[in-house]
């Protein structure tokens, strides 16, 4: 069976429409409510109004885009056809529509987590290994000290700073408790796997629904400071229509629409962190003072994430133009 039919067969599964029964209700899933019924894409070319449960025609592509043409996910047919982290892709959209994401930045989140973690929710990154320290002696006597073992060698450890499913470091920690607060969580199901709770008993990052939503709630704000809809600034990024002059590579042509320029700029500042102003070590012009290094505050960056996304909107785009010409050629 063919990577596709066996996506079309497993969505239809978790998102046809089911009869009422006089049996009992099932017991909530592990990553919420699953819709009760979706349009299929390919039968209506438009659809109305949905439902708060329902997926859209963009965002149910979106979903499929995800499942079978992430960069990183390297399993058997290159599909993801698990039924739990299908659910989850249809929770983090939802999370997405909440926060009022841009129609441009619909599907960051999935992009992140496919290019950061490959899908997987209980994960460590960025690992190193440290040398393994104690501080020794008192006031101007007190110095770091290499431990050593029996035979002389200095003692190690491993020490992974980023966990979850969107590769968050401890600093996440306190806007994942506010995501928890709002009712974003995963721990409100009394069917909970104990492998679950177990991880969450370590760590809190691995609440994979408190961290998407912490992870799109600081998207959101760059975006909002950097397009100036905040209310408190002025637009950081001011982005022209027209091609920009560069000194190293002469005219540069844009990527996207003027909206989705500042959802790359928005992520790359969500991600990356403020640029921050440093003093030049040598001032030709021997001015003193501070002076930013980068004006521009990433306004012309773009990550990983980004560009993940834009793979999928282009594919949705080259098929969605491929069905209109089949759908022409079939009306003459």
């Amino acid at each position: 069976m063919s990577p596709s039919k066996l996506l079309a067969l497993c969505l239809l599964a978790l998102f046809a429409p089911r009869a009422e029964a006089a049996s009992p209700a099932e017991p909530p899933s592990i990553v919420g409510e699953i819709p009760t019924k979706i349009d299929d894409p390919e039968e209506s070319s438009s659809l109305a109004v949905p439902e708060p449960e329902v997926l859209t025609e963009y965002e149910f592509a979106l979903l499929k885009q995800a499942a079978t043409n992430c960069t990183y996910w390297n399993q058997a047919n290159r599909t993801v056809t698990d039924p739990e982290r299908l659910q989850m892709f249809h929770r983090m959209l939802l999370i997405e529509r909440d926060l009022g994401f841009p129609h441009q930045a619909r599907g960051l989140t999935l992009a992140a987590a496919c290019m950061e973690s490959a899908y997987k929710v209980h994960v460590k990154g960025d690992c190193r290994k440290k040398y393994i320290t104690e501080k020794r002696g008192y006031g101007r006597n007190r110095r770091l000290h290499f431990l050593r073992d029996e035979n002389g060698q200095l003692l190690t450890k491993v020490s992974c700073p980023s966990k979850g499913l969107v590769q968050q470091m401890g600093w996440w920690k306190k806007m994942i408790r506010k995501g928890r607060r709002l009712g974003y969580t995963i721990t409100d199901n009394p069917n909970l796997p104990r492998v679950y709770r177990k991880w969450l008993r370590k760590d809190i990052r691995y609440d994979w629904e408190a961290a998407v939503w912490a992870w799109g709630h600081w998207f959101m704000r760059q975006y909002r400071k950097l397009t100036g809809t905040d209310g408190k600034t002025k637009p950081v990024c001011s982005f022209k229509p027209y091609e920009w002059k560069s000194k190293t590579r002469g005219y540069v042509r844009k990527y996207g629409t003027r909206e989705s320029r500042f959802v790359a700029a928005a992520n790359a500042t969500a991600v990356r962190g403020r640029p921050q102003c440093l003093k030049y070590k040598e001032d030709p012009k021997k001015r003193r003072g501070w002076r930013c290094v980068k004006r521009a505050n990433r306004c012309y960056e773009r990550t990983k994430h980004h560009k993940e996304l834009r793979r999928w909107q282009i594919a949705i785009a080259k098929t969605q133009r491929q069905d209109t010409l089949q759908g022409s050629a079939a009306g003459q």
